[in-house]
């Protein structure tokens, strides 16, 4: 490992300063740590709450354990030593707030009423000649926690501690306690073997304390008692062994009956099976027959549509529309002929001027005659007719067809909500069609003209809706916000029609495939449209690395917020509360897919001074049902997006409390710019790369999240939180800012279209 002498004061400092890390030494520290404090007798917890004891942790490494204790007892005075200065050092930096020295345990400057000694002895040859050195500065206790019967022993350790190892007594201290754990069972151990907590008290305390043999050890599974328990279980495995035999005998002599029903039963079989073959062999002559005119079919198939998709490309390439014009002008100068005469005598008796100017008006009417569309659908053909009627009068510039997975509100704050919004202001006629799950669907919004220029239609009225007459518009876009099968076959009839085609990732449709929420979902689907696309959209980094095989170009445009429908900034409550509680909001989704509901119910159980505020849809009766036995919480079901601030003025903190999955990775939460834009100094599970924004903490467990809940809260009442860096990030994450570079790289990458274009 080094050059150095293996416990050495060099070789530690070598050890901190290259390995100790990144060979999960901290790891270490902390599982030891909480593994002795989950395992200490009550008494001496009650010890040093009540008396408020001093406490040394000697040998403390670079201060986990120091701090751990500190926060555990934060009546006491807790102190971390260690005799190496590299290790001290980094323990100030990590915990300036706990108190740290470089000392040697064999000369410790100070008593204390505690000396604890954890995963330390086991370092030293002799270690009984160190454990009367900390007793000396022990006043009352010195707690003892190593490595147990390690008979394969790392090069660090130099002792192996047993049961022969520890005295009944040191100078005048006697053994208390003594508990001996095996740590290979326990989930997420940073330990192979055993280790043992001793406890050593002064005599003079033992006297008084009326201690019991249920209160000096936390095993009493003796070995006496464990052999009558191994010989009681042999004697029952005596009795089901001759049971057993009985059983056997009894199934043998039926098994003996059983084959000869067999063997007759295989004489009929085999005389079945010689029939089978012959009507087998009919069946795959059929086979072949049905095969055969199922391949000319498929190919007959196949040449109609090709043949179909050249006449399509050809219809809309340049030169079609050219000649188009040509014949539209032939046509205009045989009108022009054929009232020639009408011409002439308009021009004599009223003027040339009045003579051309009804010619105008006669070839204008013939080329603006109110389109007819091709639906039945007499709703669709209105909505149709209203954009063009638009276009021609300059209300709108373009157009732009959005699939979205639930129907237009404007007040809520969803991405494709916000970008037909977005569009509608730009000049844009929007075309939002909403999901169904079947045909005859109702749903409430149809046909619904919204702020103007933003027109709902069923998913099955549009898919059979004929959209020759918006060809007129000259720009168009189709913007697939979800990878189903009906959108990816409008791509090449789309494009032909002069479409941009573009594809926003907006979650990891797989994923939620995987997890039973999108069962219209398929893989090569998602993958072709992909493919297929003029310019491909993605909310997260995870999203474009996961499809960045298949397309290099794919742009990352996070979520965002819009101040309209948040309405108040910076409301978040920045004081302490009424109830001195600190009070912690979630919004949103509850499905027990993504959301972490064992995360909430630890919270819930370890800390009652927090209580949380929970909105959203989706929870089961079962959760609710729990969430009603604790005091600390408050469920309010789904409230309206415009409500939404009149519940987080009384919040402290934000939580998005999502497990860990490809599904919550690859998501970039709209929530949280809404805690933000509220002034919600927010915690996260589940989602690493949120934690990169201003006053986002990312958190991979309860302990972490329960620190952190401390510390913003602390930070927050005291005024040192940062908001000021939360600005900038706000002022580049509105929807307005995320689509205008949206839509300038969409009209950008338009190679696909100049292709079809002839361009």
């Amino acid at each position: 490992m080094s050059d150095f002498k293996v416990n050495s004061l060099e070789y530690w400092n070598n050890r901190f300063q290259t390995n100790w890390e990144s060979f999960l030494g901290r790891e270490q520290t902390t599982f030891f740590i909480n593994l002795l404090l989950k395992n200490l007798p009550i008494w001496i917890l009650n010890d040093i709450e009540d008396k408020k004891l001093s406490i040394c942790d000697a040998g403390c490494a670079e201060g986990e354990g120091t701090f751990l204790l500190s926060k555990n007892f934060p009546n006491s005075k807790v102190v971390g030593i260690d005799f190496s200065d590299e290790a001290i050092k980094r323990a100030r930096s990590y915990y300036p707030e706990v108190t740290f020295e470089v000392g040697d345990i064999n000369n410790l400057k100070e008593k204390y009423d505690i000396i604890i000694c954890s995963n330390v002895l086991e370092h030293f040859a002799q270690p009984f000649n160190v454990i009367p050195r900390l007793i000396e500065n022990a006043i009352q206790h010195l707690i003892i926690m190593t490595p147990f019967q390690e008979m394969n022993r790392i090069d660090e350790h130099l002792f192996t501690f047993d049961y022969q190892t520890f005295p009944f007594q040191i100078n005048n201290y006697q053994l208390t306690y003594f508990n001996e754990i095996d740590c290979r069972f326990i989930e997420g151990t940073h330990w192979s073997g055993k280790q043992a907590i001793i406890i050593y008290s002064n005599k003079t305390l033992v006297n008084n304390m009326n201690l019991t043999l249920d209160n000096f050890s936390a095993n009493r599974n003796f070995h006496e008692k464990k052999y009558f328990q191994k010989e009681k279980e042999v004697q029952e495995l005596h009795i089901k062994i001759k049971n057993n035999e009985e059983t056997i005998n009894w199934c043998n002599k039926k098994l003996e009956e059983k084959d000869y029903i067999i063997r007759n039963l295989s004489l009929s079989i085999e005389k079945t099976a010689n029939e089978l073959e012959k009507i087998n062999k009919v069946i795959e002559k059929i086979n072949e027959d049905l095969y055969l005119e199922k391949d000319i079919n498929l190919q007959l198939q196949h040449n109609v549509n090709i043949l179909n998709q050249e006449l399509s490309n050809m219809t809309n390439t340049k030169a079609w529309r050219l000649v188009g014009k040509y014949y539209n002008c032939v046509h205009a100068v045989r009108k022009l002929k054929s009232n020639s005469k009408k011409f002439f005598y308009v021009a004599k008796t009223k003027g040339v001027k009045e003579a051309i100017s009804r010619t105008f008006t006669f070839l204008k009417d013939k080329n603006t005659a109110p389109p007819v569309h091709n639906s039945n659908n007499l709703e669709i053909t209105k909505v149709f007719n209203d954009l063009i009627a638009k276009y021609r009068d300059g209300k709108i510039k373009a157009l732009a067809i959005i699939p979205s997975a639930f129907e237009f509100d404007e007040l809520y704050n969803q991405r494709t909500i916000n970008l037909a919004k977005y569009l509608s202001e730009k000049g844009y006629g929007v075309l939002y069609v909403a999901w169904q799950w079947k045909k005859n669907e109702v749903l409430s919004n149809n046909y619904r003209c919204f702020l103007d220029n933003i027109y709902q239609l069923p998913l099955y009225d549009f898919l059979n809706a004929q959209l020759d007459t918006l060809l007129e518009i000259r720009e168009k876009h189709f913007i697939i916000t979800f990878p189903a099968e009906q959108f990816y076959n409008l791509i090449v009839p789309f494009r032909g029609k002069g479409f941009y085609i573009t594809y926003d990732i907006m979650d990891d449709w797989e994923e939620f495939y995987n997890v039973g929420e999108a069962p219209w979902y398929k893989q090569y689907i998602e993958e072709a449209i992909i493919i297929n696309s003029d310019a491909v959209i993605a909310v997260s980094e995870p999203l474009k690395q996961k499809f960045s095989t298949i397309r290099n170009d794919i742009l990352v445009i996070g979520n965002g917020y819009n101040e309209n429908i948040s309405k108040l900034k910076n409301i978040s409550l920045r004081k302490e509360a009424k109830d001195k509680k600190i009070h912690i909001g979630y919004f949103g989704h509850l499905t027990p897919s993504w959301f972490d509901w064992d995360l909430i119910f630890e919270i819930l159980e370890r800390k009652e001074d927090i209580f949380i505020h929970i909105i959203g849809y989706g929870i089961s009766d079962t959760i609710k049902e729990r969430l009603d036995k604790y005091s600390n919480v408050k469920f309010y079901g789904k409230v309206h997006p415009g409500e939404l601030h009149e519940h987080v003025k009384n919040w402290h903190l934000g939580i998005i409390p999502f497990k860990k999955s490809k599904l919550s990775i690859a998501v970039d939460p709209i929530k949280v710019y809404e805690y933000l834009f509220f002034g919600l100094p927010t915690i996260s599970t589940g989602i690493p790369h949120i934690g990169n924004y201003p006053l986002v903490e990312h958190c991979e467990n309860v302990t972490e999240i329960l620190n952190t809940i401390e510390t913003r809260y602390e930070e927050l009442l005291n005024g040192t939180l940062k908001y000021d860096v939360l600005e900038e990030f706000l002022e580049n994450s509105t929807w307005e800012k995320r689509f205008d570079y949206m839509m300038r790289n969409v009209k950008e990458k338009n190679f696909l279209q100049g292709i079809y274009e002839g361009e």
